[in-house]
């Protein structure tokens, strides 16, 4: 087993297989519902297919061995983490984003609009 320039680049191809294609699948189809525009949904399946190129050209490049040794223990693991870190981090940005940013407009507005409203009123008496 010889690490040529095929096989490293099939471990690469392995590695980020998992996160190209779920991860563009998921930010063109927030886009695509965004922007209310189907191409969106288009562009991320077309994404995730090549993903899946991307594995299988992995594993020809890798052969046999290095591929089952790879995924086993190292793209299973690691991987699967990394991208249920980045799901959560989504998440909880989203909610963020939604909720608690929400509130801390309001009530800037709302502290911004009464120091208005104060001034001007002091003026007109």
């Amino acid at each position: 087993m010889t690490l040529s320039l095929g096989v490293i680049t099939g471990v690469i191809l392995l590695f980020i297989n998992i996160p190209f294609g779920l991860g563009s699948l998921t930010y063109f189809m927030y886009l695509g519902k965004k922007n209310k525009n189907k191409l969106f949904y288009y562009i991320g399946f077309l994404l995730y297919l090549v993903s899946w190129l991307m594995f299988f050209a992995g594993l020809y490049l890798c052969g046999e061995s290095y591929s089952k040794f790879i995924i086993k223990n190292y793209v299973v693991k690691y991987v699967y983490w990394l991208m249920t870190a980045a799901v959560l981090i989504s998440a909880a940005a989203y909610i963020f984003r939604k909720k608690i940013m929400r509130k801390i407009i309001r009530k800037l507005i709302v502290r911004k609009n009464k120091k208005h409203y104060f001034i001007n009123n002091k003026k007109n008496h």
